[in-house]
């Protein structure tokens, strides 16, 4: 409730929405980057398809593949 007080116009509005959509993706980022192998993991991860039992992450980089979406989507805007 304080929020929405505090949150008036449309560019305050904006502004959250867009310091909220920077952290989300920062957030995925990072946890695309440990499971490629990067930070402070003490063990592997490997990401399995369900359905043909291969790696998810067979010959790219997760964080990379999720920032070139990233940017796909803001240029479509």
């Amino acid at each position: 409730m304080l929020l929405k007080q505090k949150l008036v116009t449309d560019e305050e509005i904006s502004a959250f929405k867009k310091v909220q959509n920077e952290t989300i993706e920062t957030v995925i980022y990072r946890i695309m980057e440990m499971f490629d192998g990067y930070g402070d993991l003490s063990f592997d991860v490997e990401l399995i398809n369900k359905n043909t039992n291969e790696s998810v992450k067979s010959n790219i980089e997760l964080h990379d593949q999720f920032m070139n979406y990233i940017y796909d989507q803001e240029n479509q805007k």
